[in-house]
């Protein structure tokens, strides 16, 4: 029967960072697959606010960046569109594809490694 020394052994924190890190791997995936269907882009940037607050610091710099990622990209879509009638949003639209598929590939490959993003807060990669 456990007691109360068995449980300050246990390290405090560590169940909830292995739940944000799949969080983290899990909201990269949603913007993958919001390329072909919005919604689940959303559902990805609902999720980052969820787990925003509750986060360490090494996934609350995935869950910043992510949200600016839908947030940046969500203005570039909006100008892209509208401005494609005139021809010049269609290079702003390819731009946002670019930079939308470098910044899940890169957030997803330091999620997997379990490292911070550097500057989450950049408007670049």
């Amino acid at each position: 029967m456990p007691g109360p020394d068995t449980e300050s052994t246990h390290t405090p924190g560590a169940p909830g960072q292995e739940r944000n890190w799949g969080a983290v791997t899990l909201i990269y995936i949603l913007y993958g697959i919001g390329f072909a269907t919005a919604v689940t882009a959303l559902v990805g940037m609902i999720l980052a606010y969820l787990k925003l607050e509750d986060a360490d610091a090494v996934t609350a710099s995935h869950f910043r960046y992510q949200l600016r990622t839908f947030w940046y990209g969500l203005i570039m879509v909006a100008i892209g569109s509208s401005l494609a009638v005139i021809l010049i949003g269609i290079p702003i639209l390819i731009w946002w594809m670019f930079w939308t598929v470098m910044r899940i590939v890169k957030g997803y490959l330091r999620a997997n490694e379990q490292r911070p993003i550097d500057n989450p807060e950049t408007w670049l990669f």
